[in-house]
């Protein structure tokens, strides 16, 4: 080819690259316009009207999500930045009860200030006397199932996996193994979210993996949207998925039996570790407990937690690994 064909290819190349970046432009603003005048419609509606495929509609749509335009997809399309209400009253429970939740749920999670602005909406219509009331319940009622500053900043996070939740869309993560430190990417299924203790989670299918598998938000590095869609299994329920294990371990179920010393036995009678639990206080006020669940290794370490007050009766295998962390810790203290 010469030279001056080559230059010719070239200036056409890129007026061709230009006018396809207009044209795409283009088309964006007007799909803008027409999820703005005409939201919940579906991929299909949307096209017709712009000349294109309902592919290149999902595409566009992408691409509006990664420039943090808020859009709702699970009942047709729309923008969500902002939502009018009908009026809703409140009694007075209600609106204590209301106010207290949305003060306890600021504890897990910081979601860039928006908590704080709702409850100043809720507030503001709320009689002067049982605003005063709200606030000094918020000062003298708290809710704390564990220690230290447990507010995760998951709004970068939360909000872009919510949104392939809703759509049934995978996700790849960059995440980091507790255990190796290393970093690898992950395609997988995200089924749900949830609190725990210290922390937010993320269950999903794993494709490397082939299996369900907990995610720590706080070791998800980065994210990207994928294109591909997936069906949730028929038989997935995030609360049966959280409460079978004893805290996040998952694994085979164990049966463990535990005998509780009467110095320690009330505490065990009065609070309920699990909803699978079972219970019987004996005579001389000791407590045989028992518990199936996944994550052996969390129940045990519990039960270590009290020492000398809690024996281990069953299963064998389990009664002595308590035996060797024993003579471990008698190792230790010898000197």
């Amino acid at each position: 080819m010469t030279d001056s064909c080559q230059r010719v290819m070239l200036e056409y190349n890129c007026e061709r690259g230009i006018n396809l970046k207009h044209a795409r432009l283009v088309r964006l603003a007007g799909l803008i316009d027409y999820i703005t005048k005409v939201p919940g419609m579906n991929y299909q509606y949307y096209a017709s009207k712009l000349g294109v495929s309902a592919r290149t509609i999902r595409r566009d749509v992408d691409v509006l999500e990664e420039a943090y335009f808020p859009i709702e997809r699970s009942a047709g399309i729309r923008f969500i930045s902002k939502v009018k209400l009908p009026e809703v009253s409140f009694s007075y429970h209600e609106a204590l009860s209301l106010m207290v939740a949305l003060g306890e749920l600021k504890r897990y999670a910081e979601f860039d200030g928006i908590l704080e602005k709702v409850k100043e909406k809720v507030a503001a219509t709320l009689p002067d006397r049982l605003s005063e009331i709200v606030q000094e319940i918020e000062k003298r009622v708290g809710i704390y199932p564990s220690t230290g500053k447990i507010a995760a900043r998951v709004s970068d996070k939360f909000n872009s996996i919510l949104s392939c939740i809703l759509d049934n869309r995978s996700v790849k993560i960059n995440y980091k193994s507790r255990k190796s430190g290393k970093t690898f990417w992950r395609k997988v299924d995200p089924y749900g979210i949830f609190f725990r203790r210290r922390g937010w989670y993320l269950v999903a299918y794993c494709h490397e993996v082939g299996k369900r598998i907990t995610f720590r938000f706080s070791r998800i590095l980065e994210l990207e949207h994928m294109k591909k869609s997936f069906k949730l299994p028929a038989d997935f329920d995030l609360d049966s998925y959280v409460m079978e294990s004893w805290e996040l371990m998952k694994g085979e179920p164990a049966e463990i039996e535990v005998k509780f010393s009467p110095r320690v036995g009330d505490l065990i009678i009065e609070a309920v570790f699990h909803e699978q639990e079972e219970k019987e206080l004996l005579e001389d006020g000791s407590v045989l407990y028992k518990i199936r669940a996944q994550g052996w290794k969390e129940v045990f370490f519990w039960i270590l937690s009290y020492g000398g007050d809690a024996e281990i009766i069953s299963p064998k295998w389990i009664r002595d690994r308590a035996r060797e962390e024993a003579e471990k810790m008698m190792k230790n203290y010898q000197n």
